[in-house]
C-alpha cells in the first residue's frame, strides 16, 4: 500500500488530477479488477474470496487503482493494491497483530 500512497503522492505534487470517469465505463472497469484480483488470490494463495472491506478505487490517468483487504473463506485476510489493467496485484498477507 505504500507504493500506492507514494504514487499518488508524486502525482499531486505535480499538480496532476484525479478525474471521474462515467459511471458505466468505471463500473465495468470494477467488475474486472475484482474477478482479476479474485484469479489471483485463488492462484498464488490458495484463496476463495469471500469478501472484501476498506476497499478504495478511483480513476487516475484514465485507469482504475484500487486497494484494500480481501477476506478468505477460511479466515485469512490480504491487503491488496492495484494499479493499473496489465498489473498484477500487490498482495500481502495480514497477521492478527497488523490488522
Amino acid at each position: 500500500m505504500a507504493r500506492l500512497t507514494r504514487t499518488l503522492l508524486h502525482a499531486a505534487c505535480f499538480g496532476l488530477v484525479l478525474q471521474a470517469s462515467p459511471i458505466r465505463a468505471q463500473s465495468e472497469a470494477e467488475d474486472d479488477w475484482k474477478q482479476n484480483l479474485r484469479d489471483q488470490l485463488s492462484q498464488e494463495n490458495n484463496c476463495e474470496l469471500s469478501y472484501m472491506t476498506d476497499v478504495r478505487q478511483f480513476t487516475f490517468f484514465d485507469g482504475v487503482v484500487a486497494n484494500g483487504r480481501a477476506h478468505c473463506l477460511d479466515k485469512r485476510q490480504f491487503d491488496f493494491t492495484w494499479a493499473g489493467q496489465k498489473m498484477k496485484f500487490d498482495i500481502e498477507r495480514c497477521g492478527t497483530a497488523v490488522c
